[in-house]
């Protein structure tokens, strides 16, 4: 699914938040087809939905050092912030930066939390010193915690990291299904209007 889907979806959803019950019946966004703005609606008043939704807060609420990107995901942060001549992604700890941090009208660093900005320095130190970490273990240090045993069975505990990147792509998956529904009938809008204007030609 692309990332310009995923921010389209966000903000739809985000309309679809500000408006009451009786408005969400009623009002279609600029731009958007009235069917498929009914059927993301009742996508987003279901109960798996909102479960989805639970989890998703709960496990965010577990995360030690809150990004400041709302739906955007570490990969697509990564994609875009990528050296435009090269196309090469940039540092762990870079990233981690643009997650994590925002300015202020003043033009300040802020940063949502102690712990985010320890745990930058953290991964910064460890890229600056050429470790050869995968992000998941630099992520695991830069927490405080040893590194997986990189022997032996599959070390069982699970990286904070590790289900915040499983719960998107549990969401991820679902706004793609919807993404193909909204596809599939644009195609056959599109064939019924060329269909429509071979006819009216032919008249």
């Amino acid at each position: 699914m692309s990332s310009a889907h995923s921010s389209w979806q966000y903000r739809e959803h985000k309309d679809f938040l500000a408006l009451d019950d009786n408005q969400r019946g009623v009002y279609v966004p600029e731009g958007v087809d009235a069917e498929d703005w009914a059927q993301a609606v009742q996508y987003w008043i279901s109960d798996d939905f909102k479960e989805m939704s639970k989890r998703n807060k709960q496990n965010r609420e577990k995360v030690e050092g809150k990004n400041t990107c709302g739906s955007r995901t570490y990969g697509e942060v990564a994609d875009n912030t990528r050296d435009p001549l090269t196309g090469n992604k940039k540092s762990h700890d870079e990233i981690y930066y643009a997650l994590h941090t925002k300015k202020n009208k003043q033009g300040d660093i802020l940063w949502p939390d102690p712990r985010s900005k320890a745990i930058y320095l953290k991964r910064k130190e460890l890229v600056d010193a050429g470790s050869k970490l995968t992000c998941k273990e630099m992520v695991r240090v830069a927490s405080g915690k040893p590194p997986p045993s990189r022997r032996g069975a599959k070390n069982k505990l699970i990286l904070r990291a590790e289900i915040e990147a499983e719960v998107q792509q549990q969401y991820n998956v679902k706004l793609a299904e919807e993404k193909k529904k909204f596809e599939d009938r644009i195609a056959r809008l599109q064939a019924k209007y060329e269909e429509e204007a071979r006819e009216m030609h032919h008249e």
